[in-house]
């Protein structure tokens, strides 16, 4: 999962309202298939509620879906990865 992050770091980008500093979290669940790609859209799990949060949630949801797929993600172990319950906060994200 360290991989996984690292990898949705670098396609990920920190909306301009929101600075590193801002204490905000977002919970996202994300369902993959197989091969590493999204099985259906990521749901909301959670997480500060307000406009700078919807931000970042946008943000996460636009890197989960342009960093696909996650090929290095194991095969022979996609029963503990097939569903990924991921926090995300500002320092989650590059620039």
């Amino acid at each position: 999962i360290v991989e996984f992050r690292r990898h949705l770091k670098s396609c990920s980008k920190l909306p301009a309202s929101v600075q590193r500093s801002d204490p905000i979290a977002v919970k996202l669940r994300v369902f993959l298939t197989q091969d590493g790609r999204l099985a259906a859209e990521p749901a909301i799990g959670g997480g500060s509620a307000n406009v700078k949060a919807i931000e970042l949630l946008q943000s996460a949801i636009a890197a989960l879906k342009s960093c696909q797929p996650y090929t290095m993600l194991p095969g022979d172990r996609y029963g503990e990865w097939k569903v990924l319950d991921l926090d995300f906060t500002p320092k989650d994200f590059s620039g």
